[in-house]
């Protein structure tokens, strides 16, 4: 299993469903194709992997800035939620997917 790094800790990088999309957008992430909200993409991912509620995720990301952290350190929670578009993506069009 994936782990990233995230303000000090460790966070398992589990396979995304459509139940997990459906709590991001209740979060307030819109999945349109046109919205880019990097940081409300974070938070929601942090929620999510971490299992804590959005404001937690909120001071997470927030701290994990401050302490010196980057972007390249949620690299993995945003290839997962490629992943789970790409898979979706294949799925709809017939082809098949080599991950």
């Amino acid at each position: 299993m994936k782990t990233a790094v995230i303000n000090g800790k460790n966070v398992e990088i589990r396979e995304l469903n459509f139940s997990d999309v459906a709590e991001m957008e209740d979060m307030g992430l819109v999945f349109d194709g046109k919205s880019s909200k990097t940081f409300k993409t974070l938070i929601c991912l942090v929620s999510l992997f971490e299992g804590i509620p959005y404001v937690s995720a909120c001071e997470e990301v927030n701290e994990h800035f401050k302490n010196g952290g980057s972007f390249d350190d949620f690299a993995p929670l945003v290839e997962e939620l490629n992943r789970f578009f790409t898979s979706c993506l294949a799925k709809k069009t017939g082809k098949a997917q080599n991950q």
